[in-house]
């Protein structure tokens, strides 16, 4: 029972401390991230690309307030604040990774719509009437083999 209303009253304590200044959030989110080794982390090219997408998840969560200060007391911040701004964060790479994907499989279909419609194209061009191989090949071809038969 003392251990409970120890905790309680370090959350209570806790409580009453304001939440970090948003770019002490934002570095405390990447060095989070860095010691849980999060893909996203490893997989950023540059400091730059990990700060926007840091920066792009703060705004998509509801952790900021109109003034741009996290809304949370300091305990909020670390209980919840963290959560929705990696919560966001999955979301934002999510949307990403969809958007890659679909930009691959229409890509793909495009391909393979223009290599059928050229194929058709080819094949009409070549079996067309006045086409240089019907008239010279395939007649050639057609006429030979009358006159094999007509001897035999």
């Amino acid at each position: 029972m003392e251990i409970q209303q120890l905790t309680t009253n370090m959350m209570d304590y806790y409580s009453e401390f304001p939440a970090p200044s948003l770019e002490q959030a934002k570095n405390e989110i990447i060095y989070i991230a860095r010691i849980e080794n999060r893909e996203w982390v490893s997989s950023s090219d540059s400091c730059d690309n990990m700060n926007s997408l840091v920066s792009e998840a703060f705004r998509n969560s509801d952790v900021l307030d109109d003034d741009n200060k996290i809304k949370y007391s300091l305990m909020g911040w670390n209980v919840f604040g963290t959560k929705d701004v990696f919560d966001a964060i999955d979301n934002i790479l999510e949307k990403r990774r969809k958007t890659k994907l679909r930009r691959k499989i229409r890509g793909l279909l495009r391909a393979t719509y223009l290599l059928i419609k050229a194929n058709k194209s080819s094949i009409e061009k070549i079996y067309h009437p006045d086409s240089h191989y019907v008239n010279n090949v395939l007649k050639n071809d057609f006429e030979s083999q009358i006159s094999n038969k007509t001897n035999d």
